[in-house]
């Protein structure tokens, strides 16, 4: 188990304020510190979206050379042991480590018309096609969707976001098959830091 810090509610984030007012450094600046991505640490830790790592909280208490006793009693903060995290877990929450579940479905089968679906002329340069029915694997790619996808209307692209440490089989066999599968759609794999 790994364990993290809980802040009550804006307690992490006036922590973080203050250990940068202290040490007089930037969010980017700090990041680099911590060897950490300087988007992670904004989006996910300085947001407060996601509980800091014991470690991390360490390191930062030693660099601002404060007591990181003193500093979980001054924001009435705690150390809890949350099983498996995703690095972003909103708003602190975490994805515990889940027995598989069974799930059975209907015997009837849900059509989908799409009739009325335009296709660019590079998604039939590609021979996209879109299911026809209404399948677990497809429920599968909506669950992916709203867990860690966004469609970006600037750059009209869909990316679906992971963890490279312990994610990327997933990625390379689940993932890519399933959007082979259910749209014919070859993707591609990109790591970020």
């Amino acid at each position: 188990m790994k364990k993290r810090i809980l802040f009550p509610k804006n307690k992490q984030q006036e922590f973080l304020e203050n250990s940068l007012s202290e040490l007089k450094l930037s969010r980017i600046e700090l990041a680099k510190k911590l060897h950490l991505a300087p988007k992670s640490f904004s989006s996910c830790y300085a947001n407060g979206r996601s509980r800091i790592p014991y470690d991390l909280f360490i390191t930062i208490c030693s660099l601002i050379n404060q007591n990181p006793n003193e500093i979980l009693q001054n924001f009435d903060a705690k150390i809890t042991n949350n099983g498996v995290i995703t690095p972003r877990a909103v708003l602190g929450e975490s994805r515990k480590a889940l027995q598989e579940i069974n799930l059975s479905y209907p015997t009837k089968i849900y059509s989908i018309d799409s009739k009325q679906v335009k296709f660019s002329r590079n998604d039939i340069k590609k021979s996209i096609v879109l299911p026809t029915q209404i399948t677990p694997l497809l429920a599968e790619e909506v669950g992916m969707h709203l867990g860690d996808g966004f469609l970006s209307d600037s750059k009209y692209e869909y990316r679906l976001k992971g963890n490279k440490n312990d994610e990327k089989e997933y990625y390379n066999s689940f993932v890519k098959n399933t959007y082979k599968t259910l749209y014919n759609l070859n993707i591609h794999l990109r790591e970020y830091e």
